[in-house]
């Protein structure tokens, strides 16, 4: 797998241009979305939280949207779920485990094109029976789906649960391993929760000894709020993308052909190329979306694959291309170097 693709070519903005000296938010026209897709269980669908605009997934949103008001998280977690839920559409599941959701899975967060992607799984594999081994090989198939096409991607540590001391065990074990296996991409959403003995502290109890109270939500929106992740949220923020205005630009003359004598202004001839489209077996009726890198949907179409579609969408640089068709579902990157 390759580690990162998703080249958002973005060009750096200057304080003149972007950033506003009384409110330091950068002017609309300049700011590209953010789009952030939660996976998980419960906590980050809100149980606990009174009313639910206190659970720390809502507060975090309200948090991204006083940056600017399009930036979006799409939260997909739901209650009682555990990583194999999470597992990518067509994942092998085995005996006495659940099935994945395609609904809310990797695959399905996938495909909603998000700029970052969080995992948050407190304890429900652990209440399940699930083995360390299985959780931590679980999480390296679903952030390895999500390295594959770029996509940056956090994963949560355990939280602390009323358990007995064999769980409670595995889920500090837990802890450190997600912590140690991703260094630059994990949050501590033990720390603070935990009291000595590993369970949940009463201010903390939402009242089951599983699920935290609105003083818990906020300290996990706390942790989101001052992780890596929302640095590169602000610094997106403070960036341009690539807006139709670059289709004009003036193209390098290797790339062209030219008819003389050129009238003013002068007309460019576009040598055209291909792209060969298929999927893991013949399809027929498959619905081609191309997106450029500001997720920009820049082609659409049915077609029967194998296929050979012009590339005549868009300038050099990554597209994403996703096709689906029934329970078939593919999303790949492509470079366009001319």
């Amino acid at each position: 797998m390759s580690q990162v693709h998703l080249c958002f070519l973005l060009v750096l903005l200057t304080a003149a241009r972007g950033v506003t000296a009384q409110s330091g938010k950068t002017a609309s026209s300049d700011v590209r979305p953010f789009r952030l897709v939660v996976i998980g269980s419960s906590t980050a669908a809100g149980a606990g939280a009174r009313p639910v605009d206190s659970a720390w997934v809502n507060r975090y949103e309200r948090y991204l949207k006083s940056i600017y008001p399009a930036n979006q998280v799409i939260n997909l977690a739901k209650r009682g779920y555990q990583s194999y839920h999470l597992m990518p559409n067509g994942f092998k599941t085995p005996a006495n485990r659940p099935a994945p959701d395609t609904l809310r899975n990797i695959t399905r967060a996938l495909s909603l094109l998000p700029d970052a992607i969080l995992i948050t799984l407190p304890s429900n594999d652990v209440a399940s029976g699930n083995t360390i081994q299985e959780l931590l090989t679980n999480f390296e198939v679903l952030t390895g789906a999500a390295r594959e096409l770029g996509i940056p991607i956090w994963v949560s540590t355990t939280q602390p649960r009323n358990f007995g001391q064999d769980k409670i065990k595995m889920q500090r074990e837990l802890r450190d391993s997600i912590l140690s296996r991703y260094p630059d991409r994990s949050i501590d959403f033990w720390k603070g929760l935990a009291g000595s003995d590993g369970r949940l502290q009463k201010r903390f109890n939402a009242g089951d000894g599983i699920h935290i109270n609105n003083a818990g939500h906020h300290l996990l929106y706390e942790y989101v709020r001052t992780n890596n992740l929302s640095e590169m949220v602000l610094t997106r923020q403070r960036q341009l993308y690539l807006t139709d205005k670059v289709w004009s630009q003036t193209i390098p003359l290797n790339l062209h052909t030219f008819r003389p004598p050129p009238p003013k202004p002068q007309t460019v001839v576009r040598r055209v190329g291909t792209m060969l489209l298929r999927a893991d077996q013949p399809r027929e009726g498959v619905t081609v979306e191309i997106f450029n890198s500001a997720g920009k949907r820049v082609r659409q179409g049915v077609y029967d694959l194998p296929t050979i579609i012009k590339t005549d969408f868009g300038p050099k640089g990554v597209y994403w291309i996703r096709m689906q068709h029934a329970a078939f579902f593919q999303m790949k990157k492509w470079i366009k170097t001319e």
